[in-house]
């Protein structure tokens, strides 16, 4: 099976110590609706940031690649979660609590 252009949800978590300088929700979501993902962002509870995508494993894959250079910051983890079940979102928006 093609799984470059099939589709796929993963959870993207980043925490650590974030820069004042960057608002990473906003930069994160332009990157995410440039790319046409799916899916969300948010904040939780312990001020780190937890992102959700759907969408083909090529358009994946350059997301990460751009996140990662989004996120140069050593003091910043990123730690990412394959899903099993597609949930079908149909945009990509910020969250806010």
């Amino acid at each position: 099976m093609d799984t470059y252009n099939m589709k796929s949800r993963m959870a993207i978590f980043l925490s650590g110590r974030f820069s004042s300088r960057v608002n990473y929700i906003f930069e994160i979501y332009r990157l995410a609706v440039k790319l046409d993902l799916m899916g969300f962002i948010k904040k939780t509870g312990d001020g780190s940031i937890e992102i959700e995508t759907e969408a083909t494993g090529e358009m994946q894959r350059n997301f990460i690649n751009s996140l990662k250079g989004l996120v140069k910051d050593p003091d910043l983890n990123i730690n990412i979660e394959n899903k099993d079940n597609l949930l079908n979102y149909n945009e990509f928006r910020i969250i806010n609590h």
